[in-house]
């Protein structure tokens, strides 16, 4: 006449079923928490490269060259401390052109 509705086999293979479809579930939750927290960590990231970005530009105006306030310092030299090494003298020509341009005769 036919099977059994309720069989020892019957019950084993539809708790598989449910033990299966519970852990598709559960991944399916992994995924979503997974999600949120890649989500988390880049706002993180984002608000450390924004703060970072913030102490650079304020160490680099601190720093820049073209707002730092000079002194004049004079400096007398004393005999004593001047040596002639050598003296020569350098000579480059120049020579007109007709438009009376000058240019190097080199």
């Amino acid at each position: 006449m036919g099977r059994k509705a309720m069989s020892a086999s019957t019950i084993g293979r539809a708790s598989t079923a449910l033990g299966r479809a519970g852990r598709s579930m559960e991944q399916t939750g992994d995924i979503g928490r997974a999600q949120e927290t890649v989500a988390e960590y880049q706002r993180q990231l984002d608000e450390l490269n924004a703060q970072f970005q913030e102490e650079t530009n304020a160490l680099e105006a601190k720093m820049d060259p073209a707002s730092e306030a000079l002194e004049p310092v004079a400096i007398m030299a004393k005999k004593a401390d001047i040596v002639v090494q050598l003296v020569s003298l350098v000579w480059a020509p120049y020579r007109s052109d007709a438009q009376g341009r000058i240019e190097p005769a080199w």
